[in-house]
């Protein structure tokens, strides 16, 4: 809006006192160059504008994606919790168990320390993943800016099942090219440094350039009698003189900036094509681990888990057998849902490879 406005007027007052006469003069000018380069002042404001409204936009997308991000790890650790509830669950009925045994004489106390060990480490487990749960939550709420989450909101019990088909990649590239905010801001102050240098050229020489109307006069006293006055108009022009600076220098700067924003397109450029193959890149390798973790992993460790039951209740296997294949499938379900979690976040960091945001951990701003 200022940009748009015409430059104020400037007025000038002076008043000399000689013997026999007072001089008046009065002038108002205005900057004649700034209002005649209104029109280029104002395209390059609006375009500044413009950059502006993306720089917001793409804070906006960065806030966004640290949100889902968030997100997806809050309804990890709250689903975790539940997992290493019902562990425990289990853990304690064995322990439980074990004692009767142990008091009947039917187990020995090795096989119950063993038993007892592995509800205590469930138990610290679980401690500890109600700790981290209660953080994420924090962490999320923060980041929504809400005063308290507990009841404003409430999250899924447990992360969404992976996807049946992945992202196509074949035009990935070049969809980020299209629609990057980072990309387009980059170019759009590309296009202010540009304009900024048609301006400095127009004005290499003379950048400073006043006109307005001028009025004179005197009112002369002779031997006592009535004062006279006399009237002189005419017009006023200022300008300054390059005797010794010939705006060179102003030129060689605007143009360097000028080239200093077109390198900067051009690594930025490339930088978004690497960012969006990279992001794909762990986008698929989370997909791949986490279905294998889903379709092999867990089940085969369950498998593992219900044979050695019937074995140890068979009497073929001791209890220590069944408390390591416990344990190690506990393991496995936490490791499988970090899994899904980190193809979540993966495809998180995907979507603001493509349209910007920023990538996981990135702290510079080159995504």
């Amino acid at each position: 809006v200022q940009a748009s406005l015409p430059p104020n007027p400037t007025v000038f007052l002076q008043k000399t006192v000689a013997p026999n006469s007072v001089g008046f003069t009065e002038a108002v000018f205005g900057n004649l160059f700034a209002l005649v380069t209104l029109p280029t002042r104002r395209d390059i404001a609006e375009t500044q504008f413009q950059a502006a409204q993306l720089r917001a936009i793409e804070a906006t997308l960065r806030l966004t994606a640290d949100v889902r991000r968030q997100y997806w790890r809050a309804v990890a650790a709250q689903e975790l919790v539940r997992l290493l509830n019902e562990a425990r669950g289990s853990a304690e009925a064995s322990a439980d168990l074990a004692k009767a045994l142990g008091q009947s004489g039917a187990m020995n106390k090795l096989d119950q320390s063993r038993d007892f060990a592995f509800y205590a480490e469930i138990s610290a487990r679980l401690a500890d993943a109600r700790v981290q749960e209660k953080v994420e939550h924090e962490r999320l709420a923060r980041l929504m800016g809400l005063w308290d989450r507990g009841s404003i909101y409430t999250l899924p019990a447990r992360l969404p099942a992976l996807p049946a088909k992945l992202t196509s990649s074949s035009l990935i590239e070049a969809l980020a090219m299209e629609r990057r905010v980072d990309l387009r801001l980059a170019r759009t102050n590309l296009e202010i440094f540009a304009k900024t240098l048609g301006l400095t050229h127009a004005t290499r020489y003379i950048n400073a350039l006043s006109l307005g109307p001028l009025r004179e006069y005197e009112k002369v006293v002779t031997d006592g009698q009535t004062p006279e006055r006399f009237d002189r108009y005419g017009l006023q022009i200022t300008f300054e003189i390059p005797i010794y600076d010939f705006g060179e220098a102003r030129t060689r700067d605007a143009q360097e900036t000028y080239m200093q924003a077109a390198h900067l397109l051009a690594e930025k450029a490339v930088n978004v094509r690497s960012e969006v193959r990279e992001a794909f890149i762990a986008y698929k390798g989370a997909f791949e681990v986490a279905r294998l973790y889903q379709a092999q992993v867990v089940p085969l460790q369950n498998e593992i888990l219900k044979q050695s039951l019937l074995q140890t209740s068979a009497g073929q296997t001791d209890v220590f057998v069944l408390v390591q294949d416990a344990r190690t499938r506990i393991l496995a379900q936490a490791t499988a849902l970090d899994a899904r979690r980190g193809f979540w976040i993966a495809d998180t960091d995907l979507r603001a490879a493509i349209i910007g945001g920023g990538i996981a951990g990135r702290t510079d701003g080159a995504g």
